[in-house]
C-alpha cells in the first residue's frame, strides 16, 4: 500500500515538472517610460496695426495689453503700430486676415464697400449724443450675433465709435442744407458717399493723413470727422467752421487673426474675452470726456460752431430715407436679415435714450 502511494506521488511530481516546463515564462516587467518634457512656450509679440495717429486713448490700450502680458507671465507681449505704419490703412484687415499683423484696428467701412456689410449699419445716418451710448449698442449687436457673418474670419477684440461727427468747413459758413450743395466734402467710406450725395455735396475719398493738406490747399471744402479729429489732425488750423449735427460717426473694430488667437495660452484668451467690452467702453468715454474741451479750443482758435435748426433736421429725415431703404434692400438681396437687424438697432438705441437715432428710418 505504501509502495503504491509512492509511485503515484512520483508520477504527480514528474507531471508537474513536465507541465511546468511547458508553461510560458513570466513576462519581464516593461520599463517605466521617462516622462516627456513639457515644451517651454515661446514668447510672442503681437503686432497691433491701426490707422489713427497716437491719440488720447493710447495709454488705455497700452495698459490693456500690459495686462495681457501680466496674466500670461510675459509670454504674450504687444507692439503698437499707429498711423498706418504697417501699410495702407484701407488694407488693415487684409493684413489681419493673412497674418501680416495679429490685431487690426480700423473703421468698419475702411476696408471697402461690402467687406463688413452689416457692420456698415453704424456708418449710416445715426444721430446720437454719446459715444458710450452707441458703443453699448454696438457691443449688444455683437453679443447677439448680428455681426457674426461679417467677422467670421476673425476674433472680435473690441468695437466702439469716435463720437458723432462734425462737418468741418475750411471757409464756407453754412447754416442750411441747401448751403451744402456743390461743396467738395471728404468721405471715409461708401455710406458717407451716399450721405454727401443726398446732401447735395461732392464726395472726395481721402485717407485721414491726406485731409489736412487738402483742406489747406482748398482742394476740398470740408470733412466729416469727430471732435477728437480737431486735435489729432489739427483741423482747427485749417477750418474756420464746425457744423455740429451730432450725425453719423466712424465706428472702429479691433479684430484678431484666428491663428494668432488660437495660439494664445488659455490665460490670454480668458483675459481678452473678459476685458474687450470694458476697454471698448473706456475708449468711448475718453471721446465723450474730451468734447467740451475740444469745442472750447476750436472757439479759442478763432473757429465758429454752427448748428442746424429743427426744420433743417426734418429735411435730413426726408433726404436720408432712401439711404436706409437701399441699405436694407441690398443686404436682404444677399440673404442678410438687414430689416430685422436695423429694427433691433433702433430699439436698442431708443432703450438707451437716443430718440429718433436712425435719421430717416421708421421701424417696421
Amino acid at each position: 500500500m505504501k509502495k503504491g502511494f509512492l509511485v503515484v506521488l512520483a508520477v504527480v511530481m514528474v507531471s508537474g515538472l513536465i507541465l511546468g516546463g511547458c508553461a510560458e515564462p513570466a513576462p519581464t516587467p516593461a520599463p517605466t517610460p521617462a516622462p516627456t518634457p513639457t515644451p517651454t512656450p515661446k514668447p510672442v509679440t503681437l503686432a497691433v496695426d491701426f490707422a489713427l495717429p497716437p491719440v488720447s486713448y493710447i495709454p488705455l490700450l497700452e495698459e490693456f495689453y500690459l495686462g495681457l502680458e501680466d496674466v500670461t507671465g510675459g509670454l504674450v507681449k504687444t507692439e503698437l503700430y499707429p498711423n498706418s505704419s504697417m501699410g495702407d490703412n484701407r488694407e488693415t484687415f487684409v493684413r489681419t486676415r493673412s497674418g501680416m499683423n495679429d490685431i487690426g484696428l480700423n473703421g468698419t467701412g475702411r476696408g471697402g464697400a461690402g467687406v463688413f456689410p452689416m457692420a456698415e449699419i453704424f456708418d449710416q445716418p445715426i444721430c446720437f449724443d454719446s459715444s458710450v451710448a452707441l458703443t453699448k449698442a454696438q457691443i449688444e449687436m455683437v453679443d447677439k450675433g448680428y455681426l457674426d457673418e461679417d467677422f467670421a474670419d476673425f476674433k472680435v477684440l473690441g468695437i466702439y465709435n469716435n463720437a458723432s461727427c462734425v462737418l468741418y468747413l475750411a471757409e464756407d459758413r453754412v447754416t442750411t442744407i441747401d448751403g451744402l450743395k456743390g461743396l467738395k466734402l471728404r468721405t471715409s467710406s461708401q455710406p458717407w458717399v451716399e450721405v454727401v450725395n443726398a446732401l447735395g455735396g461732392v464726395p472726395a475719398s481721402l485717407s485721414p493723413s491726406e485731409v489736412y493738406i487738402q483742406l489747406e490747399k482748398k482742394i476740398v471744402d470740408g470733412t466729416f470727422q469727430s471732435w477728437a479729429s480737431s486735435k489729432s489732425w489739427n483741423l482747427v488750423e485749417v477750418c474756420d467752421y464746425a457744423n455740429e449735427y451730432n450725425l453719423m460717426t466712424v465706428s472702429f473694430v479691433a479684430l484678431m487673426n484666428r491663428n494668432s488667437w488660437e495660439a494664445l495660452p488659455q490665460s490670454g484668451k480668458d483675459y481678452l474675452e473678459a476685458g474687450w467690452r470694458d476697454i471698448s467702453l473706456q475708449i468711448a468715454k475718453t471721446y465723450d470726456d474730451e468734447v467740451p474741451g475740444l469745442k472750447d479750443a476750436f472757439l479759442e482758435g478763432g473757429g465758429e460752431i454752427i448748428q442746424f435748426t429743427p426744420e433743417e433736421y426734418d429735411k435730413m429725415e426726408a433726404l436720408f430715407t432712401p439711404i436706409w431703404d437701399k441699405f436694407i434692400a441690398d443686404r436682404e438681396a444677399k440673404g442678410l436679415q438687414a430689416g430685422m437687424i436695423t429694427d433691433e438697432l433702433y430699439r436698442i438705441l431708443t432703450d438707451l435714450g437716443q430718440e429718433k437715432a436712425l435719421v430717416g428710418y421708421t421701424p417696421q
